[in-house]
């Protein structure tokens, strides 16, 4: 039987990846009144391993961290939130800014430009633009569990625990492994609308 958040998934017409072991959807689940700043969104990995289902989830922060929110540093027309939606194949395995591997952007995804600095993320209305913007998905600290997320988001889906994404990472050097493909869907949804 297909996991709640996959029916979900194909009710918005989204594809859900039900063939072969290892077929990875990666899902991140944006929490309702979660507040910038906050470790309160996550991020979950379904697969088949023969018949049966295999789930995991992560904390993380699907949003920027109110580092970015309250300057505008990166890009003058403000600061990227990801617009939910999903986004086949637009992701794959490389270094995030050149350091640890991580999955990527690699193809355009969509966002809101949030530019008043208000420390409130503007995720209302129709998307700003699309494009590459390197919203990426990785770890924050590499060894400690941050309370704050900082300066660790700019936009990017970022897991809190280093122990964590390391298995995330494992799932996905895995994925590559027994299908054979290294591009990666990434499915953005919104706990509201559960």
């Amino acid at each position: 039987m297909l996991p709640p958040t996959l029916q979900h998934m194909k009710s918005k017409g989204y594809t859900v990846f039900e063939r072969g072991d290892y077929n990875l959807n990666i899902v991140g689940v944006r929490k309702r009144n979660g507040k910038p700043g906050k470790w309160d969104d996550h991020l979950a990995v379904f697969y088949k391993r023969g018949a049966l289902w295999n789930s995991h989830y992560f904390e993380c922060t699907v949003d920027p961290g109110l580092f970015y929110l309250n300057k505008r540093v990166l890009n003058v027309k403000g600061t990227a939130i990801l617009y939910p939606g999903q986004y086949r194949g637009a992701f794959e395995k490389g270094l995030h800014k050149g350091r640890y591997p991580s999955l990527v952007q690699c193809r355009p995804v969509v966002v809101w430009r949030d530019a008043n600095r208000d420390q409130h993320m503007d995720t209302w209305g129709s998307p700003s633009e699309a494009g590459l913007f390197g919203i990426n998905i990785h770890k924050a600290h590499p060894t400690k569990v941050m309370n704050e997320i900082g300066a660790y988001s700019a936009g990017c889906t970022v897991v809190r625990r280093a122990n964590d994404f390391n298995f995330f990472m494992g799932l996905i050097d895995k994925s590559i492994e027994v299908t054979g493909f290294d591009r990666f869907t990434y499915t953005l949804l919104e706990e509201w609308q559960f």
